[in-house]
């Protein structure tokens, strides 16, 4: 929460305690005092923080407070005590009041904050707006548009000071109303993110203490978004890594073009392979011109704050669900791409058939079938059988990608825990598309796993995480290494 909304809050106890227990000599002083006091922060934070609807209660508790301060100012004396009231409705009255005012804000729609980088760089952040003239763009109907991308780039920085911090999401009232639309999620439940901020920095140089810094590629889930691993990206930047984050134009929600132009997200009906082949196949395709925008700025662009800053000869790709395919499939078929990860993706496309020599980790979540509802069978155009049929399939595909790489599975985890829905809302754990784990922690194993397994294989430096279980992470289950092939 916010720093005035705690102070809104503290208040609002203040008021309740005070009408449980009414102080006969000093009450209506008291009540005044508080009245003034919580108005005065009310107009505080709608000035310095401005308002949202999650704390409504507390808005209305000032007013009323405000109101009962007016109508006993020009009160009769001889009326009885217009503070009081029975002793157990004001208790009950209090504390189904606190229970909706502090959950609301505090709790089931809270202003979340991302977990302060650990590394030894500041993060910066900038976008890069680039058009593939070589494509058409197959989602603009009746033109011949060529394919244009919006990317964002994370890179270790220079700490310095009276910087601005960018915000979760530079589009954040289309980013919430194309959330709504796909997911059928109602816009007011997303309001608070007009709130959050990241720890990225806008406008700082790039870090002088090497020359040149590896590259990771981030893909985001069908219907993600660029930013929507924010506490990953941020992480490995702060390691040291250039993270490169694509909005898939079309399937990617929240994207705006820098005319001004709304980029609507396509949504799928069905999940299924034939169905999602070409979207596969663009996005291999958006992460190889990338590549290739970024050799020509690494190489011919002397305006360009990266330019001889970037270490082509270390890049790796990561992605979640989709994104995670979209990084297998690019591996088997551009050598250029040196290692990679799946996170809870099902491996879509054919790099299990074309093989990928790279090495692979594929991180999996741990939800059972029994835990597929009917009307996620229904989404997917599946029966339970089928449905079985296609999980063997999924192993069968992920031995084959990471035969000489990893499989682990992370137990107690839902397939959202890899973004930054667990920071969203509760809710998210209780509907079953977060696990049981706390988001600090499940960010936190993916995080050190990711940079582990990066740092081996762009960078030559070993850790004992990927050698098999780990006390220090019990969640996480070691299927398959290369060790076991020893």
């Amino acid at each position: 929460m916010r720093p005035l909304e705690c102070v809104l809050l503290f208040l609002n106890l203040l008021c309740v305690i005070w009408l449980i227990f009414p102080w006969r000599n000093i009450h209506k002083v008291t009540f005044n005092f508080l009245a003034v006091t919580s108005m005065a922060a009310l107009i505080a934070h709608f000035m310095a923080e401005g308002y949202r609807w999650h704390m409504l209660p507390a808005y209305s508790l000032v007013i009323a407070q405000v109101i009962f301060t007016i109508n006993n100012r020009f009160a009769s004396s001889h009326r009885s005590n217009p503070y009081a009231m029975s002793r157990g409705i004001t208790v009950a009255f209090g504390t189904l009041y606190l229970t909706i005012a502090v959950a609301l804000p505090a709790y089931l729609f809270p202003v979340f904050k991302f977990e302060k980088p650990t590394g030894p760089y500041a993060v910066g952040t900038a976008s890069r707006y680039w058009i593939d003239f070589s494509r058409r763009e197959d989602h603009s109907r009746g033109t011949l548009n060529p394919r244009e991308l919006i990317v964002q780039i994370w890179y270790p920085a220079e700490h310095s000071r009276g910087l601005l911090t960018a915000p979760y999401h530079p589009n954040i009232d289309y980013l919430t109303e194309e959330l709504a639309r796909v997911f059928g999620i109602p816009r007011l439940m997303l309001s608070n993110f007009h709130y959050v901020m990241s720890n990225s920095l806008i406008g700082a140089k790039i870090s002088t203490s090497r020359q040149k810094f590896p590259i990771l590629f981030f893909s985001h889930a069908f219907n993600g978004h660029r930013f929507q691993n924010t506490f990953q990206v941020e992480e490995l930047a702060s390691h040291g890594y250039v993270v490169v984050g694509i909005d898939h134009s079309y399937v990617s929600v929240g994207t705006v073009f820098p005319d001004g132009r709304l980029v609507p997200a396509h949504r799928l009906d069905h999940f299924t392979e034939d169905g999602l082949r070409p979207f596969l196949n663009e996005w291999v395709a958006d992460a190889r011109f990338v590549l290739d925008q970024l050799s020509k700025i690494n190489a011919v662009n002397p305006k360009d704050m990266f330019t001889n800053r970037l270490d082509l000869t270390k890049v790796g790709y990561f992605g979640h669900s989709f994104g995670g395919a979209a990084a297998a499939q690019t591996l088997s078929i551009d050598s250029r791409f040196k290692a990679g990860i799946s996170m809870d993706g099902y491996p879509f496309g054919n790099a299990h058939s074309q093989g990928v020599k790279q090495p692979f980790l594929q991180l999996q979540s741990d939800r059972s079938l029994r835990e597929v509802s009917d009307e996620e069978l229904a989404f997917m155009n599946m029966t339970r059988q089928e449905l079985q049929i296609s999980v063997a399939e999924w192993n069968r595909r992920i031995q084959r990608i990471c035969s000489n790489g990893y499989i682990m599975k992370l137990k107690g985890t839902g397939h959202f825990d890899f973004s930054d829905c667990p920071l969203w809302t509760p809710l998210a754990s209780w509907l079953g598309f977060t696990g049981k784990i706390s988001p600090k922690r499940v960010h936190s194993i993916i995080n050190v796993y990711t940079l582990a397994f990066f740092d081996k294989y762009l960078q030559g430096l070993d850790s004992s995480l990927l050698h098999g279980s780990s006390p220090e992470y019990p969640e996480v289950e070691c299927l398959h290494t290369p060790n076991m092939l020893q």
